[in-house]
This record gives C-alpha cells, structure tokens and sequence, in this order.
C-alpha cells in the first residue's frame, strides 16, 4: 500500500515537472515567434579587466553584437577605441575627443552611423574637412571611468577638445558603482546594486547562469524587460534605484550620486585645462525613463538635466541638451533595447553639428592662440 502511495506520488512529481517544462517551452516559443527579445548583452569578449577602471574595451577586437533588433560589426583600434587607427604623434587639422557610455559608442548601429561619426561627417559636409571626431564611448563607463579613461589615451590622441556625452539615465549611478561590474563567461555583468534589487538578484540567480540564460532565453529577457515596468505601473513598490534620480525628493543615494558626478566633471574640467583644450556637455536623454515615469507622479524628468546645466555653469562649461528633441520622437530609440536607432544617431548628430558651428559648443571648434584665447576656426 505505502509503495503504491509511493509510485503515485512520483508519477504526480514527474506529471507537474513535465507541465512546467512544456509550458516553459510553450511560452519561450511564443515569446521568439511574437516578441522576440535581445538576448546579446554586448559582442561576446569585447571587454577585459581593468585594475584601474574595473574593465576596458579590448584592443585589436573584432566581433559581432546581434539581438531581434539590430546585426552589427564592432571592431577595436590599437587603443580600444571604435575607430580608425590614429596616427601617433602631433598631427593636422582638429580632434574633437568624444566620451560617453553606450550612446557615444553607438550601440546597436555600425560605426560610422553612431554619433561621433556622424558628427564628423557632417562638419566635413559643411566645409570642415580638417576635423576628425573620435570615438571614444565606452559602454558602462559613468564619468568617473570616462575621466581616467581620458587621461590614459590622451597622450596618444592628442586630442584638440573634449566632448562628453552624458547619460542621464545611468551616469549618475556608474559613478556610484565603480566596482559594480564584472566579466563572466566573455561578458560584462552588472552585479547587484541600489536599495531595491531586481528581479535577478531577489531570485539568488547566480552571475553564471544568469549569463547562461541571458544569452539563450528569450522568455527570460521578456520578463527581466518588463520588471521595472510592472513595479512602476501598478505601484507595487520601489523599483532599482537608477530612477530615483527623477524623484522630488532627493534621497542619500542620490545625493551621493550627484556629490561624485559634480567631482569627477569637475577633474575631468580640469585635466582639460592642464592641456589647454575645451570640454563640452551634451546631456543625451533616458527614452526608457520617459516612457516608464511620465504619467507617475512624483518624479520630475527635466531634474537631472537640469542638474548637469547647474554644474556645468559653475564651471563655464557649455551645454547642449537634446532632451527637448527627443522627448516626443519614441521612432528614435529600439523598442526593447531603448538604445538610439540610426535616426536617433543622425538627429543628435545633427543637433550637435550644428551647435559646434554656431551655438553653445562653439568653443570645441575654436583653436587657441599662443596666448591662450580663443580663435574662430574658419571653414575653408
């Protein structure tokens, strides 16, 4: 009787484990046949580990970075950079130096259509041929890592002006977080961070096999995706502490944030003025945050831009914010990634073009005299 009760039980065992595992299937087949989601954190192996930064793109690199949404080829120079090898030493012309996260590194389109190219060819169309804008985003990088990053290629680039492009959505929190990545199986992973963990991290979902299914499971993603989404909406709770930097109320997460983010542009000021050449601020806009937050109240979405211009004033750094361009375009960015399209690419190229010939940034195309002032850089 007891071994009858027994095998009953084991067959019951075996009859819920073989649902879940068809419904699982069932439900990743519907998510790759109707909703496909990136599965591809970045091309596999683009990254190394770095004593100093935590991790660096590596050198000489040639890959592929593929989701449901985009097919692209990301290749490396001899300095880690995406772009063309640099000739060492003084060079002719103009270089306009430009730093970044996953934006200024042109996540999801091909080189020559992310922001630095585009910006040098539209300067070259409007009678600048002398100046070459240089790629120098790293995805992952807040401004603190930008800042030494900046300091260990410059003396190879040489570059004539510096423009940083700066990523309200995450800029403020990887500069908290300098120690919150790490390189598991060829990819780089974020580990837990800020007072309200995500999904992964309340489910004790080791980095391995996180990675594991990550890259494999589109179903997974789907439900990653839509955490923050879900907690937002239906306020259930608090979701990952990248968004309080949109609440009224300022919390000592995010005072932290603000107090690094205020130092670290502040050295990097600096720096560039130890070598005698202009920085530059362009404010790039969180696509996703609008989305998320617009109809939440109690968060403010003009709030961390407004406090890049506040800082960058303190310092007589000229700003460009493209966030009134971008607000009411969501064709600008991909729909599950959230990163920029190529029209996302070419407007903020356009917008900055056209600012570096004759509006705030102006100063980054004006070379200095012996003396120390300012010159207008005349087309030919």
């Amino acid at each position: 009787m007891r071994q009858t009760s027994l095998r009953h039980l084991a067959g019951s065992f075996a009859l819920v484990g073989l649902s879940t595992v068809l419904s699982i299937g069932a439900a990743e087949w519907a998510v790759r046949t109707f909703a496909p989601q990136s599965t591809e954190p970045h091309a596999r192996g683009l990254f190394e580990k770095d004593s100093q930064l935590q991790f660096v793109p590596r050198a000489n690199f040639g890959g592929v970075h593929a989701s449901s949404e985009y097919r692209v080829n990301v290749t490396t120079n001899s300095l880690g950079l995406r772009n063309v090898e640099l000739e060492p030493g003084e060079h002719t012309g103009r270089r306009i130096l430009v730093l970044g996260d996953s934006f200024a590194f042109g996540w999801g389109v091909q080189a020559a259509e992310a922001l630095p190219a585009q910006i040098q060819d539209l300067l070259r169309q409007a009678g600048f041929p002398n100046v070459d804008v240089i790629n120098a985003g790293v995805t992952g990088y807040g401004t603190v890592q930008q800042t030494g990053w900046f300091e260990r290629i410059q003396p190879r680039v040489r570059a004539d002006a510096v423009l940083l492009a700066f990523f309200v959505g995450n800029d403020f929190y990887d500069n908290l977080q300098l120690s919150g990545y790490e390189i598991v199986d060829g990819y780089l992973v974020d580990r837990p961070f800020g007072a309200a963990p995500r999904l992964t991290e309340r489910l004790g979902i080791p980095p391995h096999v996180r990675v594991y299914v990550r890259t494999r499971s589109h179903l997974y993603n789907l439900l990653m995706n839509g955490w923050d989404a879900i907690l937002l909406r239906f306020g259930l709770q608090e979701t990952t502490a990248t968004y309080e930097i949109y609440e009224s109320q300022v919390t000592d997460t995010v005072r932290r944030a603000l107090d690094i983010t205020e130092k670290s542009l502040r050295s990097l000021h600096r720096i560039c003025e130890r070598w005698g050449i202009p920085l530059g601020i362009v404010i790039i806009p969180d696509g996703r945050a609008i989305d998320l937050l617009k109809h939440v109240p109690g968060y403010d979405l003009t709030k961390p831009g407004n406090t890049i211009r506040a800082i960058a004033a303190s310092q007589g750094i000229p700003v460009l914010d493209l966030t009134p361009m971008f607000w009411a375009q969501p064709h600008l960015h991909f729909p599950i990634d959230a990163h920029w399209t190529r029209d996302g690419h070419r407007l903020g190229a356009r917008l900055i073009a056209d600012s570096l010939r004759k509006g705030a940034l102006r100063p980054l195309l004006s070379p200095r005299t012996s003396d120390g002032k300012m010159t207008q850089f005349q087309p030919d």
